[in-house]
């Protein structure tokens, strides 16, 4: 099969690397798009993200993408998505298989039902942060946490049971850099990562960020949840 017939569109039914059958498309981003996918040998469903056709010729978004792989795999927590596998099918495509989750985003929550219920706030929230607070042991700022990148599903008896997803744009900081054997600065000099709701104001200024910027993008997200609205 050519390199064009690989295109996000045309994956419906095929098979990517001879090991993951597309079962359908769940979502498309600005670099990749998700499929709900079969992993042939274990016989189990999984999320395949996929990088866009028109990202795969870019080095930054190629790197961005391995990135994303590479640091979600390293964080071993409860309330962190697990990555089962990531790599290059002989086609050239990119891909991360993840866990395939069913359920919604915070975002879809509070669009569906507004303000949440203080005690159902307040458990996603310990959730998060406990899984950010990891993160940030490891010296990883996500840089981009808001509604949008936190997924509840229902696991372990709770029906709220929260997912953090998205790994693209974090970020190593400056004293784990280059630990592990991996480089961590995919900051391109003049470029902002993040979402202008939530971001810092050191993070809209272009400073260098560590934790406190997760922290402050948090509590722009817990406001949300008690209040239905943003700030």
């Amino acid at each position: 099969m050519g390199h064009e017939a690989f295109q996000a569109a045309d994956l419906l039914g095929s098979v990517v690397d001879d090991r993951f059958e597309i079962l359908a498309k769940l979502g498309e981003g600005g670099m990749g798009a998700i499929y709900k996918a079969r992993q042939i040998s274990m016989d189990r469903e999984v999320a395949l993200k996929i990088l866009l056709h028109d990202q795969r010729g870019d080095p930054i978004s190629v790197e961005r993408f391995r990135h994303e792989a590479y640091l979600a795999s390293r964080l071993n927590h409860p309330n962190a998505i697990v990555i089962h596998d990531f790599g290059q099918s002989a086609n050239g495509l990119l891909y991360i298989a993840m866990e395939f989750l069913e359920g919604e985003t915070v975002k879809e929550r509070v669009r569906r039902v507004g303000r949440l219920p203080l005690k159902s706030a307040l458990s996603i929230a310990s959730q998060t942060l406990r899984v950010l607070t990891e993160a940030h042991r490891m010296g990883l700022v996500h840089r981009d946490v808001k509604p949008d990148n936190i997924f509840l599903t229902q696991m372990e008896g709770d029906p709220d049971f929260v997912k953090v997803l998205d790994f693209g744009i974090a970020k190593l900081t400056a004293v784990r850099e280059g630990i592990d054997g991996y480089q961590g600065g995919l900051t391109i000099k003049g470029k902002i990562y993040g979402t202008p709701n939530y971001m810092s104001p050191e993070q809209i200024r272009g400073k260098p960020l560590d934790h406190q910027s997760d922290i402050y993008s948090f509590g722009v997200v817990l406001y949300e949840l008690l209040a239905g609205k943003l700030p």
